[in-house]
């Protein structure tokens, strides 16, 4: 049995074993397609022909008494049991390969199935798969998701973010581009006359909402690539391009900080 949750604190009772904690590292299109991951974790269980005797400091309460005088009179005070740390049993017949707790370090290869449109900070938590106490009374596995950083990708939240660089002359005619997204590639529609810093939008081709059916989008800002070398032809036509365009018609804008 496996739970979700987003982010915080974790579940903990009384009476079984300790979790477990460990990370799994995550690629972009692993969170966007969701996996199944096969991982290999050590936990502690009871050893085969462990026996357990009762605590002989604590007669099995887990918890030893002590008395104080003091000027008020007899004072009692409680504390966990220092022989057997207040499970109220100790190791009687300790099998050879065993610690001295009559436990074993066991190597176990579980499956994990990791919903699409997880993010940094999430965790699962697979019940019962932690370490055992001596009543053979499991702990869980908590599985931290740890997102790996992608060559062009930044994400924010359900969305990705991409920027891209668009030669000069696409960017005054317009055109279409391939770009790369999170699950494949996609063609995105450079409208004509867009400039630098513009962000376009592909609807649906950002992360999968966890519990959704909808997806996020994925944002692109725009870079118009100003050529540094030209050629002497190349040159000219800037220059006959610069008296047809004429001056610049609003060189200044205030810078909004």
């Amino acid at each position: 049995f496996e739970s979700f949750f987003g982010g915080g604190g974790q579940r903990r009772s009384r009476g079984r074993g300790s979790d477990i904690r460990i990370k799994l590292r995550l690629t972009f299109k692993e969170i966007a397609q969701g996996i199944e991951k096969k991982i290999k974790i050590k936990r502690f269980v009871v050893a085969p022909g462990a026996q357990f005797i009762t605590c002989p400091t604590c007669q099995g309460q887990g918890q030893v008494s002590t008395v104080q005088n003091t000027i008020l009179g007899h004072m009692r005070s409680t504390s966990v049991c220092p022989h057997c740390e207040g499970s109220g049993k100790r190791i009687g017949n300790r099998p050879p390969e065993s610690g001295p707790d009559g436990m074993i370090k066991k190597e176990e290869t579980i499956k994990v199935k990791v919903p699409a449109g997880v993010e940094e900070g999430n965790y699962m938590t697979l019940n019962g798969q932690g370490n055992e106490d001596i009543w053979k009374n499991p702990g869980d596995l908590i599985i931290m998701f740890v997102e790996g950083d992608h060559e062009y990708f930044v994400r924010d939240g359900e969305n990705v973010l991409l920027e891209v660089a668009v030669s000069y002359p696409t960017a005054v005619l317009g055109g279409k581009i391939e770009i790369p997204t999170v699950d494949g590639k996609a063609w995105l529609k450079i409208p004509a006359g867009i400039q630098s810093g513009q962000v376009l939008r592909l609807k649906g081709k950002g992360f999968p909402r966890l519990r959704s059916r909808s997806n996020g989008d994925q944002l692109v800002k725009i870079q118009v690539e100003t050529p540094t070398k030209l050629s002497r032809s190349a040159k000219k036509l800037i220059e006959s391009l610069e008296k047809d365009l004429g001056p610049v018609q609003k060189p200044f804008s205030k810078i909004d900080l």
